[in-house]
């Protein structure tokens, strides 16, 4: 079938719309987004996101307007799915084009379906044009567009047919986009959690993301440095040695960074990838017993040994097996360390140590 000729105008919406989906980057937003998108580029009654992804654990269903039915279409779909002619049709045949109700389903059959009676019906929808965006098995990712009578025509399907690959794209970007932030927060979390900085730095000594711990390392070892978005001079220097050896032709020998305070001292090494013209630093205090006193000493004594212990970094099955305790008995001490503390993390605890230790070195400047 030839394509439906688009006129410039519509060519000119449907090019907005690419950019305006290609933005998202929050898998969350996007189907918000999705269902904005082509509303404003094929005029319906009613839009429908649905996602069925038991791998990545996403289950829900969306419509805009919201109120047009007070059920969500979720729990519907999932027992329905096997008689959705849209389905039905795609997953068999394996045709990723667009699909229209009508041309798949008389309107007897159509209203005989439990998925139009327990659903469809309710919303007053007669044809549906949907897309898939995505077939995880088990699983589907689909948008429908809904109106009253039948009425989608080849320019509608046109317009769809140019912007789906656009939309499996964008999805599949906010996806990754997604899971990388969520990555790096679980990983922030557990560096912050031993105590450990790291640092994400660009090819201009820029600082390209970074973990809190890290910023409190940097900002106590080097209390001049203001400028957050670019390293401190002098850890600068010593990266940009660091680079000097990695590409010189003798195999590089990397040096850690290693600076003394007056109750502790930092060290750092780096972690390259010359592809990227990226590098982590990986930062670790090691610190004298002023800080460490100076946070236990109004603690009971059995939290005060649950503190040291989660200062060397250890975990929680660990700590349980060392003080011959039960995971959960654990588990609550700390959530009471927690509260003494006023933290609500390992990582903000080890940042409360940092602040502590500066306050404690200043007790060892002024009676020396």
């Amino acid at each position: 079938m030839a394509l439906h000729r688009l006129s410039s105008h519509d060519l000119q919406k449907l090019l907005k719309q690419t950019r305006r989906i290609y933005a998202v980057t929050d898998i969350q937003q996007f189907p918000i987004e999705i269902m904005a998108v082509v509303r404003e580029l094929v005029p319906c009654d009613l839009v429908i996101f649905e996602e069925f992804h038991p791998a990545r654990r996403r289950y829900f269903g969306l419509i805009d307007p919201p109120e047009a039915h007070p059920v969500k279409p979720t729990s519907v779909f999932e027992q329905q799915l096997p008689q959705y002619p849209a389905i039905a049709h795609w997953q068999p045949s394996g045709d990723a084009g667009i699909c229209k109700v009508s041309s798949l389903i008389s309107r007897g059959d159509w209203h005989r379906l439990g998925i139009h009676q327990e659903f469809y019906r309710l919303c007053g929808v007669e044809d549906q044009m949907g897309f898939w965006l995505a077939f995880p098995k088990p699983g589907f990712v689909m948008s429908g567009l809904n109106r009253a009578r039948r009425s989608f025509n080849e320019r509608d399907r046109a317009i769809l047919k140019l912007l789906r690959p656009h939309l499996v794209q964008a999805y599949h970007n906010a996806e990754s986009a997604s899971e990388t932030g969520a990555e790096r927060a679980l990983m922030s979390e557990a560096m912050d959690s031993t105590g450990n900085g790291a640092v994400l730095v660009g090819d201009k000594n820029e600082i390209m993301s970074a973990t809190p711990v890290a910023l409190a390392l940097f900002t106590k070892y080097f209390p001049n440095w203001r400028f957050h978005a670019h390293m401190p001079d002098l850890v600068a220097r010593w990266l940009g040695s660091q680079w000097e050896a990695l590409n010189g032709d003798e195999p590089a020998s990397l040096d850690a960074f290693i600076i003394d305070g007056p109750n502790g001292r930092l060290h750092a090494r780096a972690i390259f990838d010359p592809s990227l013209r990226r590098s982590v630093l990986v930062l670790r205090e090691q610190l004298g017993r002023a800080a460490d006193d100076a946070m236990g000493s109004q603690l009971p004594p059995r939290l005060r040994n649950l503190l040291q212990h989660i200062f060397l970094g250890e975990s929680a099955k660990t700590i349980a097996e060392k003080l011959q305790l039960s995971r959960h008995t654990v588990h609550q001490y700390t959530k009471m360390l927690y509260s003494r503390m006023g933290v609500g993390s390992r990582g903000e605890l080890m940042a409360r140590r940092i602040a502590v230790a500066g306050k404690a070195e200043q007790v060892v400047v002024a009676s020396t």
